[in-house]
């Protein structure tokens, strides 16, 4: 289906957005997995954790407030060791942008990756096998891109098709698994253990949120200076010793706040 939708996309839009072809590609891959999934999702959206119960709005709310609190952190750290630099150039429209993107992203990556797929992993596996292979599985997906420099000319229905496999490139190569992925690995497993702590979405869906808001907007804010490197900074914010440092100080915190074993989401 992602191969089809890709140029469909690309044909509908490109006259005003004017953005590569990887970009449609990727928002089919979003997109075809939440048609193929959306019977199961509407038929069990309440066992997957999106029932709205009486501390949802104070889950969702406390899980904005961590994470914006943990990328103000780790801005303040990298321009502490000099890896970044303030540089103030956020606008309204990239402001705007982020805050769509958390409205979108985080409900659905939520709803994915920890209502259907932790869940049904934790009942087959376990709950620490479980919970780990999420969290992988996390990681990895954020790494199935459609390189930018992709840009076939004239776009056909079998440009989709042709762009899946350099999608899957990145998984083959060493220099994929460096700061950024484990980064990616911690955020996951902390969305993780924060729904099955719960039993609930709601606290992981507003993390995840800010995370998107924080870095987003953190991104525009400040820019990487020559000190920068995979040690210390990172060539963005979310990679680099100190972001993996702060992550695992939070998860840490988090995990003796929300003691005990996980067990399945909707129990």
């Amino acid at each position: 289906m992602t191969g089809l939708l890709a140029p469909v996309f690309y044909w509908v839009a490109d006259h005003w957005m004017h953005a590569p072809f990887s970009r449609y590609v990727n928002r089919a891959l979003m997109v075809s997995a939440l048609l193929a999934l959306l019977p199961y999702f509407l038929k069990n959206w309440r066992l997957l954790g999106m029932g709205w119960h009486r501390t949802s709005r104070r889950d969702l709310l406390l899980g904005v407030g961590i994470s914006l609190a943990s990328v103000a952190l780790v801005l303040l750290m990298h321009q502490l060791s000099g890896s970044r630099q303030w540089t103030g150039q956020l606008t309204l429209k990239t402001a705007l942008g982020a805050v769509v993107a958390a409205l979108l992203v985080s409900p659905l990556e939520e709803l994915l990756f920890r209502g259907a797929i932790q869940r049904s992993l934790i009942v087959r596996l376990g709950a620490f096998a479980g919970w780990l292979v999420t969290g992988l599985f996390f990681a990895s997906v954020h790494f199935i891109k459609v390189p930018r420099s992709f840009q076939p000319d004239p776009v056909t229905w079998l440009s989709g098709f042709h762009s899946l496999g350099l999608a899957l490139a990145p998984l083959g190569r060493l220099e994929t698994y460096g700061s950024a992925f484990f980064c990616l690995l911690v955020v996951g497993l902390i969305l993780g253990w924060m729904a099955v702590r719960t039993r609930h979405l709601w606290l992981s869906i507003g993390l995840h949120a800010g995370w998107i808001v924080g870095l987003k907007c953190g991104s525009s804010l400040s820019e990487p200076t020559k000190r920068a490197s995979d040690l210390i900074g990172g060539s963005d914010l979310l990679s680099g010793g100190l972001t993996l440092i702060m992550l695992a100080l939070l998860g840490l915190a988090l995990w003796r706040f929300y003691p005990s074993q996980p067990s399945a989401i909707g129990d």
